[in-house]
């Protein structure tokens, strides 16, 4: 694999590619890599708020472990574009949900309220999204946490948070590691042609 097919049908080649995407995708592109495809999916849902519960660039974690919420943001607060006009967006992320959606809004709002207090009565709900694959298991059963190699052979090389903990920081560190091992492949050869001129 030295290139790609667009929609379009029209190819392009390059000396070496970098398969930058989802898990799932990845794995129906590159059979040969074995990247394990395991997933969970989460809820978000999300509100306008007049103003933003939390002032700064915080991930609010749900420590003690009660309720349905896991997390959440403001995203607003770093890309003001976000929000609905005159307010902000809160963004809320629920793990597990095997209530129905008006059951699972009432427990979401009482945590809300919990968390809050009474400013979050008047935040209005927007929409959920469910995404399907957010999350590899990572679970013993499935494996845990391994960190995979990236270079499928040389020139061809993957990256996402699959590669090592399903994280921000593990897509980052693998985003790292595909072009050093692309630069190592380049290097070798260009060895090898030094070789082959000499």
């Amino acid at each position: 694999m030295r290139g790609v097919r667009l929609e379009s049908g029209e190819e392009r080649f390059a000396g070496a590619v970098v398969v930058a995407c989802d898990r799932v995708h990845t794995a129906r592109l590159l059979p040969q890599a074995g990247i394990r495809t395991t997933m969970h999916g989460v809820l978000c849902k999300y509100f306008a708020a007049a103003d933003a519960p939390i002032g700064d660039r915080y991930l609010v974690l749900n420590g003690d472990g009660e309720g349905p919420i896991n997390n959440l943001c403001v995203p607003s607060v770093v890309a003001p574009g976000y929000a609905p006009r005159g307010g902000h967006l809160v963004s809320v992320t629920v793990l597990h949900a095997p209530l129905s959606d008006d059951h699972l809004i009432r427990d979401v709002r009482e945590q809300l309220l919990h968390w809050f207090g009474v400013q979050s009565n008047s935040w209005e709900y927007l929409r959920s999204c469910h995404i399907e694959h957010a999350l590899l298991d990572q679970s013993l059963e499935h494996g845990g946490v391994a960190m995979s190699g990236v270079r499928v052979q040389p020139g061809l090389c993957y990256c996402g948070d699959h590669c090592g903990a399903a994280s921000l920081n593990g897509a980052m560190l693998a985003g790292r590691r595909a072009p050093e091992a692309i630069c190592g492949d380049v290097g070798r050869s260009s060895e090898r042609c030094s070789d082959t001129r000499n």
